[in-house]
Formats: structure tokens, sequence, C-alpha cells
């Protein structure tokens, strides 16, 4: 932070007056780098370590979804010619790196992590950040990004929506990364996703094997998943400025 903050002062005239925590870094990191004819996240973490993320190229549209009931238009960011994609992408030579996020405001996507017209974005990303927008103002001080709980709802969501070719391979993906000790929202989530659907589906608290999973018809664990969705909302509504559930 000390280096960043540094930089700035030094290079960025009116960050002089800049002060070295969190908050006053990024907004003055962003201005810096909007001064360059860039777009930033600005200054934060992914996974846990400092990040740095800067693309050129960015156009938006509109998508409508429904959630709850209530049709919501949300704005989505197209981004594309990137300067940095993270430290992910940096330290995996570019196999792995954020594919999109949700912010209060709008979804941002990666162009080029997805065909637009396929199943994986349209449930993999809209549906999955699309629900990270709406809970953002549905439980507002459930932890921010890659919570849990928020990653929870997400993967819930994606179960719900899947077609046969995509929801089996999804399910493995969460058994694989399914960790409840670890110190990410993701792997957390996936874990408890697998969990609670083992609970309904087979009576069991983790079911590994996929071959008993594709002997369920996959209309079954769409259900399934829409139901254990329904009761977390519940459950959530209940407790005034709830910050976190699945895992206490």
């Amino acid at each position: 932070m000390k280096n960043v903050s540094d930089f700035l002062r030094k290079n960025f005239q009116s960050a002089e007056k800049l002060t070295i925590n969190e908050d006053s870094i990024n907004v003055y990191q962003k201005k810096y780098i909007a001064s360059l004819g860039y777009h930033t996240t600005g200054f934060g973490k992914t996974g846990g370590l400092y990040d740095l993320l800067v693309w050129k190229t960015e156009k938006d549209t509109i998508y409508n979804l429904n959630y709850d009931g209530k049709e919501t238009p949300i704005k989505v960011y197209f981004m594309d010619d990137f300067i940095t994609l993270g430290w992910s992408e940096y330290a995996t030579l570019g196999r792995y790196y954020p594919a999109g996020w949700a912010t209060k405001e709008a979804l941002f996507c990666v162009k080029k992590s997805y065909d637009l017209k396929s199943e994986t974005f349209r449930v993999s990303y809209i549906g999955h950040e699309g629900r990270h927008f709406a809970d953002y103002k549905l439980f507002p001080n459930l932890k921010g990004v890659g919570s849990a709980d928020l990653e929870y709802r997400g993967k819930l969501t994606e179960l719900s929506l899947y077609s046969p070719d995509g929801l089996y391979k999804r399910i493995q993906f969460f058994i694989n990364n399914g960790n409840y000790d670890s110190e990410n929202g993701h792997s957390i989530a996936a874990f408890c996703v697998i969990r609670d659907l083992s609970r309904v589906l087979f009576h069991n608290d983790y079911e590994k094997d996929l071959e008993k999973w594709k002997a369920i018809p996959s209309k079954k664990i769409n259900e399934a998943a829409a139901k254990i969705l329904e009761e977390n909302t519940k459950s959530l509504q209940k407790i005034p400025n709830v910050e976190k559930f699945i895992k206490q």
C-alpha cells in the first residue's frame, strides 16, 4: 500500500494529500488510470491478494432478467483490450483469470471468456452474476465479492437453470472444488451446495459419485436447487442485517 501511495503521489498531482488506506488509494488509483484513458476495478483484492485489472475498451447493453418474480433490467459492460487481468492470469500464464463480476450498479464481463450465445454465458455468467446483482439490494450486509453466502446463492441459481449437458459438468466441478474449511468463499459455497443437495436427493451429507447424480433426472436437480435457494432466501429475510448464514 505504501509503494502504491508513493507512486501516485509522485506521478499524479491531485494525489498529493492521499492517505495510506484502501479507500483513499482506490479513489486516486481509479482517477490516475482514468486520466491515462483506461478503465480499472480499482484497488482491492482477488482471492485475498491485492490485484490490478486494467482494460482499454468497454461496451454496454441491457439484459432484462427475472429474479424473485420481478423483471429487472441489468446493464452489462463487455470489457476488451486488457492491459492486465490480474495476478491469477499472470501466475497461470493466461489460463485462469476473472471472467466477470457484479457490482451494485452493473455487471462486468470479460468478453473473450464467453460465447455470448452459449448456455455457459446465459447461466454461469448472466444467471450467477445477476443473482449477485439482485442480492446486493436484497441483503446489503452480506459480505462482499467472493463471500460464501453470495456464492452459495449464485451457484444454486446455476444448478436451477442448467440443461443436462451443462448441469452434471457443473456438479462435478463443485464436488471437486468444494472445501468447507477453505478461506475461499467459492470453495465453501461449492461444498455447501453439494452438501445441501445431497441431503435432499441422497439423504447423505456429501455425495461425490457423479454417476449417482446422473441417475437423477436433471429437472429434479433443477427443482431441488431452486427450492433450496428459495428456503435460503426466506431464512435470510428473517435475520435483520444478516452478514453470513451458511457457515456460522
